[in-house]
């Protein structure tokens, strides 16, 4: 599971609720989220990040792949988290 995934289940949200957000098609959001390219559109990646009030660097790892749940991550205020907390 990815971080976004895991992000939307605790929240409650649907992929349709994220899509509206980010500007794209719940099937577009669906394949965003599913595909393995890398590296994902950042413009994408930063719609998302916002959308989910996180920084990108907890959704994406280095190589611009979705992060997996249980993988730490430095976010921004220098703090260390990883995301099964």
């Amino acid at each position: 599971m990815t971080v976004v995934e895991q992000i939307m289940k605790r929240e409650g949200r649907r992929w349709d609720w994220l899509a509206e957000r980010v500007g794209i098609t719940k099937w577009s959001m669906h394949y965003l989220i599913r595909q393995r390219r890398t590296p994902l559109p950042y413009h994408h990646v930063l719609a998302i990040a916002f959308a989910l009030g996180v920084q990108p660097e907890e959704i994406v790892d280095e190589k611009g792949n979705w992060r997996e749940v249980g993988h730490a991550v430095t976010v921004s205020s220098g703090r260390s988290k990883a995301e099964g907390e």
